[in-house]
């Protein structure tokens, strides 16, 4: 799982998360709204494309939830993960709404790709979904895991069958 921690450079983070993309000829990404249009301009700058995650991460962390208990995904072995997931707090505002996020001064930055990544693999049943979570490219068919990296690549066409 590659994360940049504090302190650092964002454009230079976005620069190397660029790189390492197209190099898995990736050429778009989704996000949350933070930060406003920076994300997508810099995106756009090296040629990739940002798109606003589909819904806000509270969203996609109550939707999280379920597919977890139910062993439909299998998070990696990653501490900071597990701690952002466990360190996430429910609060209700006044007007009922529930709302998920970190405690104050808290991070879940892998917390929320996580999150992103299962809701865009568990909701695309049309086809095969090509998602890198840590140890490669891998192939979802709905919402199981079908294939790792070699697969993956040799679907895509970027290396020949044996």
């Amino acid at each position: 799982m590659l994360e940049a921690r504090p302190p650092f450079s964002p454009e230079s983070v976005v620069a190397e998360y660029a790189t390492l993309l197209k190099s898995y000829r990736v050429n778009t990404v989704r996000g949350d709204r933070y930060a406003g249009g920076w994300p997508r301009e810099q995106f756009r700058k090296r040629q990739i494309e940002y798109r606003p995650a589909e819904k806000p991460k509270s969203d996609l962390y109550l939707n999280l939830l379920p597919p977890i208990n139910s062993a439909r995904v299998d998070l990696l072995d990653n501490d900071r993960l597990v701690a952002q997931l466990c360190g996430l707090e429910r609060r209700t505002a006044r007007g009922g709404r529930d709302s998920i996020d970190h405690a104050p001064n808290a991070h879940d930055d892998l917390a929320n790709a996580v999150a992103g990544v299962v809701h865009r693999a568990l909701s695309r049943m049309d086809g095969p979904t090509f998602v890198d979570i840590g140890e490669g490219p891998c192939i979802f068919v709905g919402d199981r895991r079908v294939a790792h990296a070699r697969l993956a690549a040799e679907y895509e066409g970027q290396i020949p069958a044996d």
